[in-house]
């Protein structure tokens, strides 16, 4: 777990709990187009939640969506990616005493990828923002170009998706499970390409 750029303008406290968009950094140099995908600009995102409570509360890690929306508001909607059937594990379920916090993060990859992959001659490439949210499953953002976008996270707990944690905790730790749904501030970063020089 990684903690990176934080401040209040990140957060939103609801009923005691405080929920923080957690990246490192909010300007990202990708590398120049003609580079292979292989090159990419590493960025750290994830977020933060603290336990302002006196009650100890369950939170899974499972639950969150990033949203990611242009500079004039437009949504980008995400593709989905996985290796197999994702569902949640004990390990993305944390107990969170009064006081205390816990923290996510994943290294995205922002990087240029080809439109056709399969032909070598020299073609458009489309700018990609690739996060992993569990072992086996990825969000793939298509980005219309470098430039300003901002970044969001949605976290959501219903008591039909609690009732899906049974196998994993016993059914009093069940109570403990924080339920409801919150959205953390967006907070902008910029796209850059390097500057070249011929």
């Amino acid at each position: 777990m990684t903690i990176g750029e934080s401040s209040d303008n990140n957060a939103v406290e609801v009923d005691g709990i405080r929920f923080e968009t957690i990246l490192s950094d909010r300007l990202w140099a990708v590398p120049i187009k003609r580079t292979t995908q292989d090159d990419h600009t590493s960025v750290v995102l994830g977020f933060s939640i603290t336990n302002n409570t006196s009650t100890p509360y369950y939170f899974c890690f499972f639950q969150f969506v990033p949203e990611i929306i242009t500079s004039d508001a437009q949504n980008i909607n995400p593709g989905y990616q996985a290796d197999g059937v994702g569902v949640p594990h004990e390990s993305d379920l944390h107990l969170t005493m009064p006081g205390k916090s816990v923290t996510f993060s994943q290294a995205a990859q922002c990087y240029w990828e080809r439109k056709y992959p399969k032909i070598k001659r020299k073609q458009d490439r489309d700018l990609m923002l690739f996060m992993p949210f569990t072992n086996r499953e990825y969000w793939k953002f298509h980005l219309p170009s470098t430039g300003n976008y901002s970044i969001r996270f949605k976290y959501e707990v219903t008591n039909g998706a609690v009732k899906g944690y049974d196998e994993l905790i016993d059914k009093e730790c069940l109570k403990m499970v924080w339920v409801g749904q919150v959205f953390t501030p967006f907070i902008e970063f910029c796209i850059v390409e390097p500057v070249t020089t011929k």
